[in-house]
């Protein structure tokens, strides 16, 4: 998982044998071009992995961060709850702020 810089350069995190491992790495155009080709479109058009596969990935960051957040310090995880209760809070508004006409329907 990581950032695409330029055509080339990702930088990011890669499962190494036993860790995380720090990933600062040249691809080759033909390579860094195959990480792009996820098709996402084909997840938000069938409902059956739109109503299991989002919720899944959420709730294993949910369980990612919950582990972070009980090995910190008590300022650091109200601080942390503090900046995810806005993000949460400003996700429902844009969702329910939406123009109906733009949004599509979930089809199968």
């Amino acid at each position: 998982m990581g950032l695409l810089f330029n055509r080339t350069r990702i930088i990011g995190l890669a499962l190494g044998k036993n860790s995380l491992v720090f990933l600062n790495k040249d691809f080759s155009v033909s390579q860094a071009l195959t990480f792009l080709k996820f098709p996402f479109d084909k997840i938000w058009q069938n409902a059956q992995f739109y109503f299991i596969l989002y919720p899944l990935v959420h709730i294993v960051f949910a369980t990612i961060l919950y582990f972070f957040l009980i090995r910190t310090h008590g300022w650091v995880r109200v601080l942390l709850l503090t900046i995810l209760v806005t993000f949460f809070m400003m996700q429902v508004a844009w969702i329910f702020g939406a123009d109906p006409r733009v949004v599509l329907a979930v089809t199968k």
